[in-house]
């Protein structure tokens, strides 16, 4: 409206000057009324210029706005393009949520599952001991708790699986808060698990706590039997332990060896009453290998050597030539017989009384001229030393006569106690080397 006014002055002034110029005082307008068009036109013109100023400013802020628009529209489709992306994430979030939900709920089965049997295990294990717990009268009442304790915490395990169900249902309905119920759930079922675990634990402690009681009354009882068996063994009168527990167990081995002497040939028999003893899982008789026919420490054998047992032919024996023994296998050997003690047992766990049996092998003249037994005599634990080689020597103080001093241990005999337990045999005169293994011994054959 405003630029249509100054247009409109703009003519009526063209008007006006033209009027003037050409028709001069015949105008009807006078001075007055050019100063007031004028005064009108500048102000219209002033009103022009604020008018395309104002313009001005209004295509401006509406170029402004156009570029705001653009680029609140390039913002909004970037937006609408991130929110299909954050779609897509949740959308992934929401499928990968409901196949841990299923891992969960087989994991909290599969926990229950294994509360079933751990309870019907229990139960099982209460069963079979409840004779045992009937014995251990001091103890049922403590026992009697623990069960009560573990039962509560089983009912605890019970609930915490209960709520870890209640925990993943609310996750199934709320998908997005699906990881924190996953969470708190794992938590849960992981607690009720260590809960049984503990009280397992628990109760196998107190199984083995009863196990090891019975144990203990067991073995009290079988030391008491061992200690009333020893006491009787170690009191029972020598000559009836020998009667008794080793006479029955000597075995005859005949011996038949020949050496030349200058031009001639000797031929030597001999019967030897042997022990058998268990060592290495089999039964053997051990002898010095002097007694039929072999140098010591050589590898010289007599010229021609027969043994047998039971009318059985030996034509094999194990040697060892360091301590002149020799031993003897008897594979159908059927009767019972114990092991030897072990080398390296001390003398003061020995019996205090223990036989020096003879295997008929050497008693010399001068031995039978002091009457020395011919089967067996009584050795006192207290003459025994032992060296750092474990070889047991017979040491008897004084001059050699008669009594106690007339007795020796000579070449051939086994040292025993009075249950007929092999403790060594003496491989010279005095001397007993103890044997537990045949491990090392040199096969020999003849």
């Amino acid at each position: 409206m405003r630029m249509f006014l100054i247009g409109m002055c703009d003519i009526f002034l063209i008007l006006y000057l033209t009027s003037i110029t050409n028709v001069g005082t015949q105008s009807v307008l006078t001075m007055d009324d050019f100063f007031h068009l004028k005064e009108m036109h500048e102000v219209l013109k002033e009103d022009k210029r604020k008018s395309e100023e104002a313009l001005e400013k209004k295509l401006v802020q509406a170029r402004l706005e156009k570029e705001a628009e653009a680029k609140r529209r390039k913002e909004v489709e970037k937006t609408l393009q991130s929110n299909k992306t954050e779609r897509d994430a949740i959308t992934r979030n929401l499928e990968q949520t409901e196949k841990m939900l299923k891992e969960r709920e087989q994991t909290l089965d599969q926990l229950n599952s294994e509360i079933a049997a751990q309870q019907a295990e229990r139960e099982k294990i209460e069963k079979s001991y409840q004779n045992e717990l009937e014995m251990q009268k001091e103890a049922v009442e403590e026992n009697r708790k623990l069960i009560d304790q573990m039962k509560q915490q089983t009912e605890l395990a019970t609930m915490a699986a209960e709520e870890a169900k209640t925990v993943q249902k609310l996750a199934v309905e709320l998908k997005e808060q699906a990881l924190a119920a996953k969470k708190t759930a794992e938590d849960k079922a992981a607690q009720a698990l260590a809960k049984s675990y503990k009280a397992e634990v628990e109760k196998t402690k107190a199984i083995s706590a009863m196990q090891e009681a019975k144990a203990s009354r067991i073995k009290a009882e079988q030391n008491a039997e061992r200690l009333a068996t020893a006491i009787k063994d170690m009191t029972q009168d020598a000559d009836v332990a020998y009667t008794n527990n080793v006479h029955p167990q000597m075995q005859t081995v005949k011996v038949t060896y020949s050496r030349k002497a200058g031009n001639d040939r000797l031929i030597y028999k001999r019967e030897l009453f042997l022990l058998p003893v268990k060592i290495d899982g089999q039964i053997y008789l051990i002898f010095p290998s002097r007694q039929v026919g072999f140098y010591g420490r050589s590898d010289k054998a007599p010229e021609k050597i027969e043994m047998s047992h039971q009318g059985k032919v030996i034509n094999r024996v194990l040697m060892h030539r360091d301590y002149d023994l020799v031993a003897i296998a008897l594979a159908d050997y059927k009767d019972q017989t114990s092991v030897p003690y072990p080398v390296n047992t001390p003398i003061g766990q020995l019996m205090p009384t223990l036989l020096a049996l003879r295997n008929n092998g050497n008693v010399n003249l001068s031995d039978k001229a002091r009457h020395i037994a011919g089967d067996y005599f009584i050795v006192k634990r207290d003459y025994l030393k032992k060296d750092k080689d474990f070889r047991i020597k017979y040491d008897v103080k004084g001059i050699r006569g008669t009594g106690v001093h007339g007795e020796r241990i000579v070449q051939g005999d086994y040292l025993v106690d009075l249950n007929g337990r092999l403790i060594g045999v003496a491989n010279k005169a005095n001397r007993v080397i103890p044997v537990d293994t045949l491990a090392g011994w040199e096969e020999v054959q003849f």
